[in-house]
């Protein structure tokens, strides 16, 4: 849970710095993304929840966020927007076709940047006092899991080279492309994008 945190902080600190504004299109991605971050978050804190029914230092722990928790979860619009305007746009669980904007319809989501804030703030009080109260233990697994960690980063080091190294264009998938056109006469059609400018 605090690597999410610390991603979400991050994210939002390196916003900040480039100093694009809240009605660039940037902002509105990075808000649905950090909106992922907290529900994944909240999940977790469900499974903490579950465990603290057999430990009182964990439910004390989390009686003390409860208010913190509360209002985060009074933003019932959060775990939908993951689910419906993210994950599986406008598709509802048997993947029928469900407009976002009918899913959302009387939910809540942060509406102000005030309260886009205080949601941040509210992870960042949880987050804090978790990892207070948890440090000893986060601390010996972080040192436990890094040699893990480190491994796969090397991995993913040698795929990257092994993609630089290697031809990797298209063109072959365009040629083919085009011959289909041909072949199923698709006269009336123009590969026009208004994001997609041209296929290079």
């Amino acid at each position: 849970m605090d690597v999410l945190y610390r991603e979400l902080e991050e994210n939002l600190k390196a916003f900040h710095k480039l100093k694009l504004g809240l009605d660039h299109p940037h902002h509105a991605a990075l808000l649905r993304y950090n909106y992922i971050q907290i529900c994944s978050i909240l999940d977790e804190l469900e499974i903490l929840n579950n465990a603290a029914k057999t430990d009182d230092y964990l439910r004390d722990t989390l009686y003390v966020l409860s208010p913190a928790i509360k209002k985060v979860k009074r933003f019932t619009g959060l775990k939908r927007v993951r689910n419906t305007l993210l994950a599986h746009l406008n598709r509802d669980k048997k993947k029928q076709f469900y407009p976002w904007w009918k899913s959302l319809k009387g939910l809540r989501l942060p509406r102000t940047p005030n309260e886009t804030r205080q949601l941040y703030a509210l992870m960042y009080i949880i987050n804090t006092l978790l990892v207070s109260r948890y440090y000893d233990e986060l601390k010996e697994l972080s040192i436990r899991f890094k040699e893990e960690e480190m491994q796969y980063i090397n991995w993913v080091k040698t795929e990257e080279e092994k993609v630089i190294s290697e031809p990797n264009n298209i063109d072959d998938i365009k040629e083919e492309i085009n011959k289909r056109f041909i072949e199923k006469d698709f006269k009336d059609v123009k590969m026009q994008s208004p994001s997609l400018k041209s296929w290079d």
